[in-house]
């Protein structure tokens, strides 16, 4: 009886031992790849034909690829589109694919033979397996714009093989993230290890007069299911992934205005911008829209302060506006000056706003008497020898 429960002891040792070191298992991954006209380089149909090759990416996991070759023969690059010789185009690949699941041929033009599995090859006259492929042209001439090419192939997964992980972190100000492995609830913090594929959801809780606006995240091959929702779901890429929560306060957003002052002009209207600005918007300054005029002076544009020692801000320029901003006209005072067109013929005399004469014996006014530079920059009246300006 002792040396059978030795036995006994010593056989379920050895069952334990099996169980806890396990096997690789086998598993069915799919990949798709897609041809263009991107995979052609020049516009000749012997120039292109040969070896080429495409990354095949998985399905349920992009961060998996494999490299997939295939030959072209008489297929070349015209503009977006392959174009194709008429009965003699064909494509094909050289690495076994596993299963094809499908070929997917989109043309503007032709009609085409799609190949795939144990179906008779059309270049060669020989059965291929199922894992290879034969596209080829009938006897016209065709264009595609894409072959999509499903397959699925058995890889190894499993047993002590050891997934590649990435640290999430999270970023939040205003408010918190908290996040659970996708479809159950448990918990992940902030700088857990994710391996590359797997999903976490993603709830932003705001602080006390915020609210939720939107998700941004940081990482390669990274990505979120929905940047403006909330709950979101995060998906691992290939390198470390910062995701944040951005939040506004609930009371609105800032918005600014820009108001224009007539400062000290005699006639005319200020311009009227009605629009609400938020911080950093763009605005564009208005021109003297509504003929603003200060009697003795030029208008000049404008300035945030009434007296011109602020900024300028020139008709139609643009800044971004951070502030509430009043814009002031800015108002530059005529210099006027009194020259005759020959002094030989009469000479002038300025005081104040007006010019006297003095034309020389034997000479007198031309038609017109008077010019002014620039033009209807003031309004002259003559009287004998006197002329009395007006400025504008």
């Amino acid at each position: 009886m002792k040396q059978k429960l030795l036995k006994l002891k010593a056989l379920l040792v050895v069952l334990m031992m099996a169980v806890g070191f396990g096997q690789a298992m086998a598993e069915n991954v799919t990949y798709s790849f897609t041809i263009t006209a991107s995979d052609f380089n020049t516009t000749s149909y012997a120039a292109n034909n040969g070896s080429h090759s495409s990354t095949a990416t998985c399905t349920s996991n992009p961060s998996k690829t494999m490299e997939v070759d295939w030959t072209s023969n008489q297929v070349m690059k015209i503009s977006s589109n392959m174009q194709w010789q008429k009965s003699k185009g064909y494509i094909y690949n050289t690495t076994d694919l596993g299963t094809i699941v499908s070929v997917e041929v989109t043309s503007s033009e032709g009609s085409f033979t799609k190949n795939y599995g144990t179906t008779e090859h059309p270049t060669s006259g020989t059965t291929v397996g199922d894992g290879f492929f034969t596209v080829s042209v009938g006897s016209a001439k065709g264009q595609t714009s894409s072959i999509v090419v499903t397959f699925t192939v058995t890889e190894e997964s499993g047993g002590d093989d050891t997934p590649t992980t990435h640290t999430l972190t999270y970023s939040a100000t205003n408010g918190s993230i908290g996040g659970v492995v996708y479809g159950t609830s448990t918990a992940v913090e902030s700088g857990a290890s994710v391996a590359e594929g797997d999903k976490v959801t993603l709830t932003a809780q705001p602080a006390d007069g915020y609210q939720f606006e939107s998700w941004s995240i940081e990482g390669t091959g990274s990505s979120l299911s929905s940047t403006s929702t909330n709950p979101t779901t995060f998906t691992m890429g290939t390198t470390d992934a910062t995701v944040t929560a951005n939040f506004t306060a609930t009371g609105g957003t800032t918005t600014y205005s820009v108001t224009y002052n007539a400062n000290d002009a005699t006639s005319g209207d200020v311009p009227t911008d009605n629009n609400e600005y938020e911080e950093g918007d763009e605005v564009t300054v208005l021109g003297n829209t509504g003929s603003l005029v200060k009697t003795g002076h030029a208008f000049s544009g404008w300035n945030t302060q009434a007296d011109g020692s602020g900024t300028d801000r020139a008709a139609w320029s643009t800044f971004n506006i951070t502030e509430n901003t009043t814009l002031y006209a800015k108002w530059t005072p005529y210099t006027i000056t009194a020259q005759s067109n020959n002094n030989n013929y009469g000479t002038v005399s300025l005081e104040g706003y007006v010019i006297t004469g003095n034309p020389e014996t034997g000479y007198r006014y031309a038609s017109p008497a008077y010019t002014i530079d620039p033009a209807n920059s003031a309004s002259v009246v003559q009287n004998g020898d006197e002329f009395t300006i007006t400025p504008s």
